[in-house]
């Protein structure tokens, strides 16, 4: 629906592009004759002005017709500009003329010989002798041999000049082919699948797909889910309805107050009203008793029940493949035909392509339709505390690919979860899960959300933890970064990570980055004395020390074999930036961080102690 609407606006504006520029043809012919008709008043100004004063109406008319026509064809020119802004891009080759592309093929080519015999030539002269009756010397002969024999010399040189600008020909032919052959599998590098049919239908074409699939190297699993509340009543969906028009309505108010040039947006209010309120009544089974609004509030409770049906049957689509394990066996076989998929990726919506909904287009029916068809995000569950979220499929999934024979090398989730303990409740056995993970070398956990999360008092992070160790229980891994920057833990002895970091050794652990974690000091100084001898960095950001004393931590971080370890914004056991933190942990007039310079030997005294001792550092 969208491609057709894109579609048919590119058409219509194309043809008021065309008629715009014809109009503009024709006015410029006009301006010319005008301008002509200046330039001939202008040379016989002084001879017109004894029978024609300066202000005579003829001079004015002439002038009044070349400022009328000139404002015409500057707006039309604005207009033309308006139009085509949405249409203009980079030229490219292709964007050529086919008569201009043919004469530089051409070119490349050579020109070639028309007629093979007219290039062997006889001498004029013994051609001549000869209608005379003239004798031809042996000198001569031989002369017109050796002409003859030129002209053929010259004809091969050309002749083989054609030939290697036809094998010129064959190799752009040949380049270019090879070109679009390694290149076609770059088209699509990553996949997005979400549990609907049409969109695990699109993944397994291209997993088919002999040029494009062997290029695909990461799928990402869009885990946003149609709400059960929603699908099966009516009511719940018209207040999601109303909810979205009226948080916008609310703005455009707003702004409709503090900015006058808004008031033509009274249309849009009113309509969007309209909306609000078709929606409101059908949430709370109301009849409204405006009969101006019977009209306008019938087509909305319309679309809101047409939309209300196509969100059911997406409901029950996406139900269907939940059950037995279906989306993670279909995601599963078609990630077995992609040779170079090794990347899994867990996420909650498109950043980059998601599309809200837009007062401006209030009056748009499908856009209202599409709208209310958008899926539930993670982060609206945490919200409302929702149950029945489609969690069961972040171990389930890594599980069937390696049940199809795949060993996976990344796996990122990012996905804000609700309700931790449903990582463990689903059918999939904890020791199959490490199992899958034992090819794996990249694992990040970020949950992301457009805003910061406060987690209630009660979350429980012990089944988060015990899936951490499900996951990282394999000596493959190289890189581990588990961010939890956005949300905001209460109970942080609950959301200890030391368990996680100390419970085994990695030997090709290379890399570690923890955000908005919590350990122990003792975990700290355990995981840097068995680390690997291959770890490069170890980055900290905004980490809680449940127990012992930073001061203690950065001795026991500089005692550490690790080339880069950086500190930004710890945290005391209360969750509180530390007193002394701007002093410590912002960088100097060099740009280097006091307690980095500490850590890697630069200075000799521990800055924490050096501040509380009124010291400066060494």
């Amino acid at each position: 629906m969208d491609s057709i609407s894109e579609e048919s606006s590119s058409a219509v504006r194309s043809v008021l592009l065309d008629g715009a520029f014809q109009n503009l043809k024709i006015l410029d012919q006009m301006m010319g004759v005008i301008e002509e008709q200046d330039r001939i008043f202008s040379e016989h100004e002084q001879a017109c002005r004894s029978t024609f004063p300066s202000g005579h109406s003829i001079f004015k008319s002439i002038y009044d017709q070349k400022n009328a026509l000139a404002g015409v064809m500057t707006s039309l020119r604005q207009m033309f500009d308006t139009l085509a802004e949405p249409m203009i891009r980079p030229l490219q080759i292709t964007d050529l003329p086919d008569e201009i592309l043919v004469q530089i093929f051409e070119q490349a080519r050579g020109w070639e010989v028309e007629d093979m015999n007219s290039m062997v030539i006889a001498n004029p002269r013994s051609a001549d002798a000869s209608e005379a009756g003239s004798v031809v010397t042996d000198d001569e002969s031989s002369l017109d041999m050796n002409n003859n024999e030129g002209s053929t010399y010259r004809y091969d040189i050309e002749a083989r000049k054609f030939q290697e600008g036809i094998r010129n020909i064959e190799r752009i032919r040949l380049t270019c082919r090879k070109f679009c052959e390694i290149s076609s599998h770059l088209l699509i590098p990553s996949l997005y699948v979400e549990m609907q049919p049409d969109s695990l239908v699109r993944l397994e074409e291209i997993a088919q797909h002999p040029t494009i699939g062997p290029g695909v190297r990461t799928v990402r699993a869009l885990l946003h889910y149609y709400d059960a509340t929603q699908a099966e009543d009516l009511s719940s969906f018209g207040m999601y309805g109303y909810a979205m028009v009226e948080s916008k309505l609310a703005s455009l108010r707003n702004e409709m107050l503090t900015n006058m040039t808004a008031k033509h947006w009274q249309t849009l209010l009113d309509t969007g009203e309209a909306a609000e309120l078709a929606f409101h009544s059908i949430s709370h089974e109301e009849e409204s008793s405006e009969a101006v609004l019977d009209e306008q509030k019938s087509k909305y409770q319309s679309l809101l029940r047409r939309a209300h049906e196509e969100y059911r049957s997406r409901f029950e689509a996406q139900e269907a493949l939940r059950s037995e394990g279906n989306f993670s066996r279909r995601v599963a076989a078609a990630m077995a035909r992609l040779p170079v998929a090794r990347r899994l990726e867990f996420h909650d919506i498109r950043y980059c392509e998601r599309e809200s909904f837009q007062i401006e287009k209030v009056e748009d029916d499908d856009h209202i339709f599409q709208m209310l068809l958008q899926p539930t995000e993670w982060y609206l569950g945490r919200s409302n505390e929702q149950v029945g979220l489609p969690i069961e499929i972040i171990p389930e999934l890594p599980v069937y690919i390696h049940r199809a024979g795949i060993q996976l090398a990344t796996l990122t989730i990012e996905i804000p979860i609700n309700r931790y303990a449903g990582l463990l409740e689903g059918n999939i056995d904890t020791t199959e899960l490490s199992a899958a993970m034992q090819g794996l070398k990249f694992f990040k956990y970020r949950p992301k959300l457009d805003r910061e999360w406060m987690e209630s008092e009660t979350t429980d992070f012990k089944p988060l933890v015990l899936f951490l160790h499900s996951v990282l229980d394999t000596a493959s891994i190289r890189k581990i970064a588990l961010d939890h920057h956005m949300i905001f833990p209460r109970a942080l002895s609950e959301f200890d990570v030391g368990p996680v970091m100390t419970f085994r050794q990695w030997p090709n652990l290379e890399s570690v980055s923890l955000t908005r974690t919590a350990f122990h000091l003792k975990d700290l100084r355990s995981f840097l004395q068995t680390a690997s001898p291959v770890l490069q960095e170890l980055r900290l950001k905004f980490v809680y020390l449940l127990s012992g004393t930073w001061a203690e931590a950065l001795d026991a971080l500089r005692a550490a074999d690790v080339p880069v370890i950086s500190i930004w914004s710890p945290r005391d056991p209360e969750g509180d930036a530390l007193q002394h933190d701007s002093d410590v942990f912002i960088p100097d007039s060099d740009g280097v961080y006091p307690v980095n310079r500490y850590i890697s030997g630069a200075t000799g005294q521990n800055p924490i102690w050096a501040f509380e001792q009124n010291a400066s550092p060494l």
